[in-house]
């Protein structure tokens, strides 16, 4: 699996970072969710760990998400808040980079204790909240 840009590699995205029993490792990631991810650490200049990008059905199905998930369209992302940075921080700047690279200003951003889900659904903003 290649480089999809200086900072990250395809195994990054695929499924169970490339190690799926169920799918092999696909990766069929849109580029567009890629490149937020490069402009949020060329931006904030700290490596990003994505913690989840690609799923397959199956092994979607397995941690108890929706078939609906955007992750299983390769349209989305969670990226672990980096050390280092104010979570506040990091979600005020992938929301910014976020609304810069979608035609309605919208994606999919969810807030969580130890990550934020940015996707880049069709349709409007969605946003939530599940932070304790």
């Amino acid at each position: 699996m290649g480089d999809l840009t200086a900072n990250f590699s395809e195994h990054e995205f695929a499924c169970q970072d490339g190690f799926c029993p169920h799918c092999g490792g696909c990766s069929p990631v849109d580029d567009r969710i890629v490149d937020i991810c490069q402009e949020i650490r060329d931006y904030l200049e700290v490596p990003l760990k994505i913690n989840s990008g690609f799923r397959c059905i199956t092994y979607n199905r397995t941690i108890g998400s929706e078939d609906t998930s955007q992750h299983c369209r390769g349209k989305a992302v969670d990226i672990a808040i980096p050390f280092g940075v104010p979570p506040e921080n990091f979600f005020d700047v992938c929301e910014e980079v976020l609304r810069g690279n979608t035609n309605d200003g919208g994606g999919g951003m969810g807030r969580y204790d130890t990550f934020v889900h940015l996707d880049v659904r069709n349709g409007g903003p969605a946003r939530w909240d599940y932070r304790k």
